[in-house]
Parts: structure tokens; sequence; C-alpha cells
């Protein structure tokens, strides 16, 4: 058994069917043994096979052959020493020039990669199996790491090469092999690596009390090496407040399961164990994130967080409820794990399941301090983050899109949330997305201005015309005697560490004429495939007062035209994402602007079946069979595209392309 080498090789047989050399039967051999081989497959020997004529060369073995071990010229001398009957033979002498071979790297397009993600192995390998260097074209943005070896030469080796991320920004990442005695360089292959901001950071948006993420148990931004099944007394706390979760008895602590969900790790729970967060625990909280599961045995009303938090229900569902009160009942199993948030506001408490609003309570108080990880839930947490305001509709999609993208939960995120297939962002360039105002008269009642920013931070206003309206907080107040203009109220965000900021000014007309309302009527948006043709919208704007249609064009504008551009009202299609479809409408001398509307475009990619026939057996003295309907065997994808092959056990079969060997 083993692989079939060239050489020293062990082969074990069964008690029952030993190998003897030299002996067949009662008969043995007298003789030179020179070479022995050993196959795993059957060999014929007659018939129109003749595979072992073909290995063998009708009795004279492979003698006659030559292999290649290194490149360079060298004299290969061909000698007859004669017999009996046979004088010797003149030695013919023949020069053989080994050239090296060719190589090629194999170089994949990079992923999404974020600010604080942990440094990576890029991923291109040789076919002649030489390690690859990598340089990096803007090492402030993605710097080249790796360990440096015998050689001290205080540079990474070929090989150990890494890329760690350290800002935001567009980078060429070079793969380079230089060759060796045996092989020619290969030739350079690029590929683009940019950096977002995809991970949420404590400063992302404010607010945060603590985060616990399984994935960096000792929060020190390094990969976690613990060992499976590990005892976990202490789970550190991501954010700045160092509100740890720890546990001193060795009997109710949570265990750490390596390589859990999606490929990170995660810690379990039996109902008895626990990690008490730090102090007594943190008051306050408004908003809790988290991705875990209930085992399916438990049916209880459990607090994951401690506290009087409750967030399973009696009978193995998701549900929320205050300890003492009416439980909401998602009648969603949570037995699987799934992205789950917890809006705990006195008088507002509300359950998301995976994004989808589930329930709704207008209990009054609001919780007691959440003092623990686990608690009396029996399951698994992978993450879970504590917030102590409730945050805004898109700061809570952002994070519920990071968790799911993260634990690679996507897929249960329904179609209509913002970052089932685009990643949030949690830093750089932000916009605001402010609502017009309608015209007022000087005797017009003080009223609320709406904006939002696409970071969740908080936005506020000013007016660059006190004398006509003033602003506190987000209401407008028309100065009393105000003469008839315009106004500018300014939605302002000062932007962070991560975040740049952003500002958007609408104008507010004073008048004692004001203009009629009108209203946006515009219908979801069905997804879309990267294949689809262009279609057309067909938003509508009414008059408030009647609901007939005013007649004015509504303009459309898209988020993102990398996937869905606009021409009039036409969409075209262009690559795979969501692209947010804005419809508004500017008003005229009869209509005030109307409050825009936005829909979410969805574009996916085209699913594709690869048809893929059964292999016949191959015999040995065949050499290669090609993968194709050339060679009276289909295998091909529905998309057209190429297809790639792996073999299981490459000591009996290698594959390159369509070619098997």
């Amino acid at each position: 058994t083993g692989t079939i080498t060239h050489g020293s090789n062990a082969v074990a047989t069964a008690t029952s069917a030993n190998f003897t050399l030299g002996k067949v039967g009662t008969s043995f051999f007298n003789g030179l043994l020179d070479d022995v081989r050993i196959y795993s497959g059957d060999l014929k020997e007659a018939g129109s096979d003749l595979e072992v004529t073909a290995i063998y060369s009708n009795g004279y073995g492979d003698f006659n052959k030559i292999r290649i071990v290194g490149t360079g010229s060298t004299d290969i001398v061909a000698k007859q020493p004669g017999s009996v009957s046979f004088a010797p033979a003149l030695p013919l002498t023949k020069t053989i020039t080994v050239a090296k071979q060719n190589q090629t790297i194999t170089f994949n397009p990079f992923p999404p990669k974020s600010v604080g993600d942990f440094d990576f192995d890029p991923g291109a390998t040789a076919s002649s199996s030489l390690p690859i260097s990598y340089t990096s074209s803007d090492p402030t943005i993605a710097e080249i790491v790796g360990v440096d070896g015998p050689d001290s030469d205080f540079l990474p080796d070929p090989g150990t090469h890494k890329i760690r991320i350290r800002k935001a920004g567009t980078v060429t990442i070079t793969a380079n092999q230089p060759g060796d005695s045996i092989y020619n360089p290969a030739t350079a292959v690029p590929q683009t690596l940019t950096i977002n901001y995809y991970n949420l950071f404590e400063e992302s948006i404010s607010g945060m009390q603590w985060w616990f993420d399984a994935y960096d148990l000792d929060a020190n931004n390094l990969p976690d090496v613990f060992p499976n099944s590990m005892a976990v007394f202490n789970w550190s706390d991501q954010s700045s407040n160092t509100r740890n979760a720890t546990q001193g008895n060795t009997s109710i602590s949570g265990t750490y399961l390596a390589n859990s969900l999606d490929g990170k790790a995660v810690v379990s729970f039996d109902q008895a164990d626990t990690l008490n967060i730090s102090n007594g625990g943190v008051s306050g909280t408004k908003m809790v994130f988290a991705v875990l599961k209930q085992n399916g045995a438990q049916s209880l009303e459990t607090s994951p967080f401690g506290g009087d938090l409750i967030g399973t229900t009696s009978t193995g569902k998701w549900g929320l409820k205050r300890s003492g009160v009416a439980i909401m009942d998602s009648g969603i199993s949570s037995s699987s794990f799934a992205v789950i948030t917890y809006q705990v506001e006195g008088g507002a408490y509300v359950l998301y399941v995976n994004g989808v609003n589930m329930g709704a309570s207008t209990d009054s108080q609001t919780i007691s301090a959440l003092d623990k990880l686990g608690g009396n839930l029996a399951g698994e947490i992978a993450e879970a983050v504590a917030y102590n305001r409730v945050l805004p509709g898109l700061a809570r999609e952002k994070i519920e899109g990071y968790l799911a993208h993260k634990w690679g939960l996507e897929s249960v995120l329904p179609a209509t949330h913002k970052y089932k297939v685009a990643l949030p962002t949690f830093g750089g360039a932000q916009e605001i997305a402010f609502q017009p105002i309608s015209d007022k008269t000087p005797a017009s009642s003080p009223f609320q201005v709406v904006a939002e920013s696409s970071s969740g931070l908080p936005v506020t206003f000013d007016s660059n015309d006190t004398s006509r309206a003033t602003v506190s907080g987000s209401t407008v107040t028309i100065v009393n005697g105000a003469t008839p203009g315009k106004v500018g109220i300014r939605a302002n965000q000062a932007g962070d560490t991560n975040w740049f900021p952003a500002q958007l000014t609408q104008s507010l007309t004073i008048t004692e004429t004001p203009r009629s309302d009108q209203y946006i009527t515009f219908a979801d948006l069905p997804n879309k495939t990267t294949l689809d043709a262009d279609f057309n919208l067909s938003a509508v704007s009414k008059r408030v007062d009647n609901n007939a249609t005013t007649g004015l064009a509504i303009t459309y504008t898209s988020s993102n035209p990398a996937v869905a551009s606009i021409s009039g009202n036409t969409v075209s299609i262009h690559g795979v994402g969501v692209a947010t479809i804005r419809a508004s409408q500017a008003g005229d001398n009869n209509f005030n602007p109307a409050s825009f509307v936005e829909k979410d475009l969805t574009i996916t990619k085209v699913p594709q079946t690869i048809v893929f026939d059964p292999i016949p057996g191959l015999l040995l003295s065949q050499g290669t069979f090609i993968l194709n309907s050339t060679g009276g065997h289909d295998a091909n994808a529905s998309s057209g595209l190429s297809l790639s092959f792996q073999i299981a056990n490459t000591s009996i079969a290698e594959v390159s392309g369509y070619v098997i060997t």
C-alpha cells in the first residue's frame, strides 16, 4: 500500500496473500532480479490489450528508456560487448540536451477583503509545485509578510508569504515563481486586491456596550489556535469597555468548538454552563445582535445573555420578552443558527429573526442588566454585540448583514434585505438620505425633518438663515413674522475614525401660496440575474389631496451603476450585487418635491449545471484520456464555461485541463 513510486516503497499484503520473490510453487528462480515492480491494478498478459508487452517491450523491459533528472547536455554512449559468436561493437556516442521546462502560475481573483481581516494566503500555485512569492504595489495598503528562514535576510521566504491588510484602498498583488534548475521562470500574474471597511468596528456605530466573537476568542486580532473542545474560562470583550465574560468553575464553563460554523469556532454551552460578564454585567442595553442556536433537545424559555431578557420560547422557537410578561413567539425553530436581533427599548420591544420583523411589544419597562453569556441556554453562540441605543433601520441591517455574511448565513436573509447579496460597509465615504421639504407659510407650525446617514451615525441639522427658520434637533420652526424666501436646511454627519464627513442641503420655501403636495408609488423590484434583459421602471407621481396622478415625470438614479445603470426609465444590468433604485420627483410651479422612494434591486448569478458522463474503465497502456465530446466522453457546463477537474487518488491518474493521464 502507499504511493506507487520509483525506488523504495513499503508494500503491505494480507497474511493469507504473501508476496514471494524468486519462487513459483515449488520451483525456484536461479538468477539475478534486477527490476521488481508492484502494481495496484491487474495487467493483462494476452489478447488485444497486451499491457505487459506495452510496458516491458517483449521481455526486454524498459531499460532502453532514459529518465530525465536535470537540465543541460550529456553524452549517451551505446555499447555492445559481444558474445561467443560476435565481436564487441564500436561504441556510439550521441549528445542529448535537456532544456528547462516551462511552468505557469494559477492565481484566482481575490474575494472582498476588509480592514480588520486576519493575514491570509493569496492562494496562487505553480504548475511546477515550486513555492510562490508575492509583491505588493503599495505596502502601505497591503503588506507581504511571512517567515524569514535560515537565510536571515530579514525578508519573508517564498512559500510562507501572506498578505497583511494595512488600510482601505486598491493594490496590485503580483505572484512570481523564478524557476530553478529544472523550470524556467513563470510569467508573473497580477491580481487586483480591493480593501474596504466590511468588518464591524467599535467606532463604526456609536453606543457599543460589549462584543463577543468566538472567531477571536481572546480579542487580540490574531487567528485563534486553541484546541477543539477546550474549556472556555474567559471570553474577551472586543470593545474597549473590557467587559470580559469569565468562569472560575471548571464544571460549568463553555466549550470551544473549532471549525464549527462556516469554518469558524463557536462556544458551546450546556444548560448549567455560563460565563459571567464582569462587574455584574451592564444595564441600559437597548439592542442585542447575535448569531446563535439552541440545542434541539431543549424546549425552554432561556436567557442567553442573563438578566430578565428571555430569547427562546418553551416550544423551542425564537422569542422575546422581559421575564414576567407575555412572550413574542416568532414560530421559527431555534435549533438552527440564525441572526437574531433583540430590541428591548421600554415601550418598543421588537424581535427580528434573520432580518425579518417577527413582532413587537409595548412593555413599558426596560430589561435589567445583562450579565451572562450562555445563561441557561443549551446551545452555541458564535457572536454577540450589544448597544445602549435603538439603532436606525439602516444601521440594524448593516450589523445583520455583517453577521450573516461573516458566518455563512446570508442565504437565510430575505430577498428584500439590503445586504442579502451586497456586503455592508463600516467606513469610508458615506451618504446622507435627506427627504425634500414641502413649502411652508410664515404661520406654519414647527415640523420635523428626516435624514439618515449610510454610516448609521447620527445626523444633525442647521439653518443658513435663522431670521426665517431655526432648527433644534430635527425640528424646524418658522420664525414669527418671517418674510417669504428660501432657507437652506443642512443635514450634517461629522464622520469619525472610519467614516468621512458628509453634508446635504434641502431647500425650504416660505411663501404665502404653498404648492400642493405629491407622493410617489413605486412597486418592489423583482430579483434579476446577470443575463436578464433591460427592463423599464414604472413609478408614478400622485396628488396627496385626491390621489390623482400629477403627470409629472419621475427621475431614477442607481446607487451602484456597476451593478445596474439607468437611462431614462430603463435599467441595464451589468453585474452581481445590490443597487438601490431611487425614484424622485423635483416638483414644479404647482407641486412640491415628492419624498423620494427607494427600492433595492438584487442581481444574482445565473445557475448552471454540469453534464459529466460516467468514465469507462481504462487501461494503463492507453496513456491519456480526453474528457470532452470529441474524445467520446461528455463533460461540459450549461453556461459554456470551462470546467476544472480534480482526481481523488493521484497515484492512479492525474488530470491537466481536460486530459487524464
